[in-house]
């Protein structure tokens, strides 16, 4: 498994001041086969660099990545991206109620993972680990699942699945 990096600016800073350099533009880009959307401060608010670059990039990804999914409220991006229509979501439960007023065609509810097929969705930003065990479960098993969990320090090391999957 590699894990790249994509974004609009050569340079993110995020909450806190930490500095993220993504390994590609939206522009250069390679295929993937999955696509994390994360959340965090802004992404529920709509901006120009949303509406310009990002939706558009996760429109056209979402046409040829097997698996999109999102984290807290990236959700927000997804929803923007008109990927949530029709579908069980969620996002962090401070968010869920925005969530469920601005995209009307999406049925919001509380869960770690909402697995919609293609489209995924997790709450807050602690349970960008329970979709990442929840995929490496989908992709490689219970076992290799199991085994990844064994090496966390928290509530994973004892379930075969992420709480609340939908």
């Amino acid at each position: 498994m590699r894990v790249v990096t994509v974004g609009t600016e050569r340079e993110i800073r995020c909450r806190g001041g930490l500095r993220v350099r993504p390994d590609y533009s939206i522009e250069t880009c390679p295929a993937l086969d999955a696509l994390i959307v994360p959340g965090g401060p802004g992404a529920d608010e709509r901006t120009p660099v949303q509406d310009e670059l990002i939706l558009p990039f996760l429109r056209e990804r979402a046409e040829s990545t097997a698996i999109v999914a999102s984290v807290c409220t990236g959700a927000f991006l997804l929803g923007r991206a008109g990927l949530l229509d029709g579908r069980q979501a969620t996002t962090h439960s401070s968010a869920l109620l925005a969530l469920a007023e601005e995209f009307p065609a999406v049925d919001v509810i509380a869960a770690k993972v909402v697995d919609e097929g293609p489209i995924l969705t997790a709450a807050g930003v602690s349970s960008g680990i329970d979709l990442a065990l929840y995929l490496f479960e989908r992709w490689y098993g219970p076992e290799a699942r199991a085994r990844a969990a064994e090496g966390l320090d928290g509530p994973w090391r004892s379930h075969t699945h992420p709480g609340g999957v939908t």
